[in-house]
This record gives C-alpha cells, structure tokens and sequence, in this order.
C-alpha cells in the first residue's frame, strides 16, 4: 500500500492473473448500497452526511465526486473510515480513463456549481 496512485479497480485470480473489468462502478454506487442498507432517504443520508440534497443526488448518479466533507460525513454514518470513500473516487478515474470514457455530467449538477461560484 505504498502508493497514493489509484490502481482502478483490478479482480486477483487465485493463479495470480489479475483481470480488469469493463466497467467502471461510481463512488455514489457504493454510497447508494450503504444508505439503502441503513433504510434511510435521500434527504435524510444528505442531511446526516451534512451535504446539500442535489450533491447528495449528483453523488448518487455519478455525476459528482466524493469530497472531503461529504466524506467526513459518510464516515459518521456508516463508521467506514473518510478514507474509503475517498479512495472510490480515483479508483473509479483510472477505471473510465482504462476503459477511455469519462464522468457524465448532468446540467443540474453544472447549475448548482455555478450558483456556489456566484
């Protein structure tokens, strides 16, 4: 674990043969399965997490990367550690620059941004 450089999410086969999968799965994947696990709403999970209810939402789809803070909250909530969930997101770059795709962006998420710079 010496490296900080995101590997991208790679499967070990018992023969040492690593395989690499054509997918790339989005940091709020992970984030949904968790909320969904604990039975709470959106509103609640982007309220314990102590984020905006869009970005919560922008997480969700993929649009939106992990931050610090939301991380800090996740880890609040689910005890995982802020490491974690911050260490899905550049797994999940190397994945779509693997697989030569990039993070789709939606105009909600785009707007809201904009409005912080404002």
């Amino acid at each position: 674990m010496g490296s900080n450089k995101a590997q991208g999410t790679k499967l070990r086969h018992q023969e040492g043969i690593t395989i690499e999968p054509w997918w790339a799965i989005p940091p709020g994947k992970s984030v949904q399965e968790t909320h969904e696990t604990k039975r709470l709403s959106t509103t609640q999970t982007a309220e314990t997490a102590e984020i905006p209810h869009p970005v919560f939402l922008g997480i969700l789809s993929g649009v939106v990367s992990i931050t610090q803070d939301f991380a800090a909250g996740l880890e609040k909530l689910t005890k995982a550690p802020k490491q974690f969930w911050l260490n899905l997101e550049p797994n999940y770059q190397a994945d779509l620059q693997r697989l030569c795709l990039q993070r789709p962006v939606c105009a909600e998420s785009k707007k809201y941004y904009a409005s912080l710079r404002s």
